[in-house]
This record gives C-alpha cells, sequence and structure tokens, in this order.
C-alpha cells in the first residue's frame, strides 16, 4: 500500500496542475482580447465630411475599435457583433512642470520667447517633436531632450524643451 500512495498522489497532482494551466490559458486569452480590441476599418463614404473641430480648435482623434458593449453595468461581456466608435474630443493633454517654462517660436534656445508658462498650466501637444535632442542644465540636474510643439488653452502654439512638460503633474527645478 506504501508503493500505491506516492504514485496517487503525484496522479492526482499531475491533474490539478494540467487543469490550472488550461484555465490560466482560457482566463489570459479572454484578457487579451479584452486589453487589445482589433481595429475595424472604415470604408470612406461618398458623403464623408471633415469632423467637426473641439473647443481648442483641433481636430478630434478617431480611433475605431472593437469594445466591449454591456447591457448592465455590472457585468463585463464581450459582445462581439456589437461594435463603437470612439472619439477622442482634446489632443494630448500635457502639463507644464517647470516654472517659467517658456514658449519659443522655434526650438531652440536662441529662439524668441512668445511668453512663460505658469507651472500646471494645461496645454496640448500639437504631433510634432524635434528629430534631435538637447543637453541642457536646469539647476539640479542635466537633461537631454527634444523639443516639442504645443498649443496653450487661448491658442498659441509654439516650442517647448521636452523636460518642461508631462503627461502628469510634477514639478521640476529649474529654470527654462
Amino acid at each position: 500500500m506504501s508503493s500505491k500512495t506516492p504514485k496517487f498522489e503525484l496522479l492526482l497532482l499531475a491533474i490539478f496542475f494540467v487543469s490550472f494551466s488550461v484555465w490560466a490559458i482560457t482566463k489570459c486569452n479572454r484578457t487579451q482580447k479584452a486589453l487589445n480590441p482589433t481595429p475595424t476599418v472604415v470604408a470612406p463614404t461618398a458623403d464623408t465630411t471633415v469632423p467637426p473641430t473641439n473647443n481648442n480648435g483641433l481636430p478630434p482623434i478617431i480611433i475605431d475599435s472593437t469594445e466591449e458593449v454591456t447591457q448592465t453595468p455590472t457585468k463585463n461581456k464581450i459582445s462581439p457583433d456589437k461594435r463603437i466608435r470612439k472619439v477622442i474630443i482634446d489632443r494630448a493633454i500635457l502639463y507644464v512642470t517647470i516654472d517659467g517654462l517658456k514658449l519659443r517660436k522655434g526650438p531652440s534656445l536662441d529662439s524668441m520667447t512668445i511668453l512663460k508658462l505658469p507651472l500646471f498650466e494645461k496645454v496640448y501637444f500639437l504631433d510634432e517633436v524635434t528629430d534631435f535632442k538637447q543637453k541642457i542644465n536646469l539647476g539640479r540636474k542635466v537633461t537631454e531632450e527634444p523639443w516639442v510643439k504645443i498649443k496653450t488653452k487661448k491658442g498659441q502654439s509654439g516650442w517647448v524643451y521636452g523636460a518642461g512638460v508631462n503627461y502628469y503633474k510634477k514639478k521640476q527645478d529649474g529654470v527654462l
């Protein structure tokens, strides 16, 4: 009887391991499909119009994707036959992280200053970044970042040093 007991325990452990593996793989596949929806292609029609602009005077960014559409807020079931179109109202929002950051006409320290931006001012990324990076001493540290084109809430656009803006409100030491 002692020789049969270890074999039975090993068989029981093997069955448990196989069933757990099958459960984990199906759970991961469902999660991956929910997090990475496949994009849909929308064919242009004859009556295609220019998308309206938002409050910032910028056209909205349109992303087509398959998403979960639920009937009740408590359930998270994927409904593959229902597709929705997401429209993002604003462009990417950045925050000024250096108090007095200078908005400039061009991507250079030699370029004319348009205005100084206050700390944590909300600005909008205009999808332009320089191909080069510039090393600048911010006082306590030296950073090497590209220049970024932005637009302020008042509609003024220009270039700022990349270390002076971020997606999060966090203060950087230094003056630029």
